[in-house]
């Protein structure tokens, strides 16, 4: 992959690391994370919203946040 773009970015071996990483994050979370309004998160979870210059704009708690929560 990379002998094809001139040596930029990750090897196959990075790839497949970063997949290996990020994709049970990607699985766990998965549509609550788009949300704009924050349904479906999971209870002990917390959603920064930030601008396109990385400022926090806003912080998102799931709908059901109470004390007594627990994880499931």
């Amino acid at each position: 992959m990379k002998a094809k773009n001139g040596g930029i970015g990750m090897s196959e071996e990075e790839v497949k690391n970063f997949i290996f990483r990020y994709m049970p994050c990607y699985e766990l979370y998965g549509q609550s994370v788009d949300d704009p309004d924050g349904k479906g998160m999971i209870p002990a979870s917390l959603k920064l919203v930030m601008d396109e210059e990385r400022k926090v704009v806003d912080v998102l708690y799931p709908k059901e946040n109470t004390a007594d929560t627990e994880i499931q």
